[in-house]
């Protein structure tokens, strides 16, 4: 087995060009992405500016009246201006750019409402939020508008079910709480996580690549006819990716670390913790490639697999917020990216970053390690041996 893992490390370092993109492009994408979503987003300095007109066609209902207060609460006023203007004013500020957006409350959103609650099948609440184009700050001015909407919808159902109920405690005003202890997760540390278990994708699916190469060469058909077990040339190539992944991840996070200052002033404890995230990483990524090489070796068409690899590593990149951050996703979305590799250790470094707890993480570990293995001993199952066509 270290015969061929050491095959497979020379091999990859005499590929230069290979080796700078593996290391050199992530920390270019993370620089990148890092002052790009910084303008776009803002930062605890200098947060995003989102401008909104109010247009309330629902004259005279306290839920209008209550949503509208909701958006100029204290909490949003740092980041949020909100209008309350005429239809046709709020629409040629919309148009002429003066505003990011335009909520129309229109008549009979109040009694939606009261349709919803009592379930007559009412098609909803009507807010309507009109945008020029599509832009983050729409997009970020929807997701915030939902929200809200949400809230209320869900408040209007306790009150309901309160006053069926004379004995049920009225709900308890909304507001918000900072949890005690909690460190702000930064998107220069989000880019940092994201880019780093991404490329561990890519050098996964190109374990299988250069396995279909090996494959044409005959250089398997050669393994097979030696006096080595033929599972120590699977053995040897999961056992390469889990080192390159493991050493890409890392020489992303420590260059981003002095590069960026991502991460700076974090404790040994903390980093610890980073050190048993990407090596759970490297592993859930190196019993991948294992299965990624037997495909090939089995598959009839190289190219094929190859596709089949691709395919997933999109797939997992997406869902996994690899290529654009996660928080933009519905949180259903969300939810499935989580059960992907890289989509599980950017939620675990979240977890960790923010409260840096070992019991937080038990679950995520329990996870990786459990893909790993299902992985490996699929590549196993898949593996051909002697006597195989």
């Amino acid at each position: 087995m270290r015969t061929y893992m050491m095959k497979d490390l020379l091999l990859y370092w005499r590929n230069r060009r290979e080796i700078a993109i593996g290391l050199l492009l992530p920390i270019v994408l993370v620089l990148v992405l890092n002052v790009v979503f910084s303008d776009l987003l803002g930062s605890e300095d200098k947060p995003m500016a989102l401008t909104l007109a109010v247009v309330i066609e629902d004259d005279g209902s306290p839920e209008a009246g209550r949503l509208l207060e909701d958006l100029r609460s204290p909490a949003l006023a740092k980041w949020l201006s909100v209008a309350e203007l005429p239809k046709p004013e709020a629409l040629r500020q919309v148009e002429s750019g003066d505003v990011d957006g335009a909520l129309v409350i229109s008549r009979g959103y109040a009694e939606s409402l009261s349709h919803a609650d009592a379930r007559e099948g009412a098609a909803g609440a009507r807010l309507p939020l009109i945008v020029k184009g599509y832009s983050t700050k729409a997009t970020a001015l929807e997701g915030l508008i939902r929200d809200l909407a949400d809230q209320v919808n869900f408040e209007r159902a306790i009150a309901a079910a309160a006053d069926g109920d004379a004995g049920m405690t009225p709900p308890p005003t909304g507001g918000r709480e900072l949890l005690e202890g909690a460190q702000p997760f930064t998107m220069a540390q989000y880019f940092t996580i994201a880019i780093g278990a991404l490329f561990g994708l890519f050098i996964a699916s190109t374990i299988g690549e250069r396995t279909g190469g090996e494959k044409r060469e005959q250089v398997f058909n050669r393994v097979l006819l030696s006096n080595s077990r033929p599972l120590d040339f699977l053995m040897g190539k999961t056992a390469s990716a889990f080192l390159m992944i493991w050493m890409q991840f890392a020489f992303v996070v420590l260059v981003s670390r002095f590069s960026l200052g991502v991460f700076s002033g974090k404790t040994a404890h903390f980093w610890m913790g980073m050190l048993a995230m990407i090596t759970l990483h490297a592993a859930a990524l190196a019993g991948l490639a294992a299965l990624f090489a037997s495909i090939t070796l089995r598959a009839r068409s190289i190219d094929a697999a190859s596709g089949l690899f691709l395919t997933i590593t999109m797939v997992f990149g997406t869902l996994g917020g690899g290529f654009a951050p996660i928080h933009f996703f519905p949180g259903w979305l969300q939810r499935i990216g989580e059960w992907t590799p890289n989509g599980r250790t950017l939620a675990m470094a979240t977890e960790w970053i923010q409260f840096e707890d070992w019991s937080a993480l038990t679950v995520s570990f329990a996870w990786l390690l459990a893909f790993a293995l299902a992985m490996l001993l699929a590549g196993i199952r898949l593996y051909p041996g002697r006597g195989d066509r």
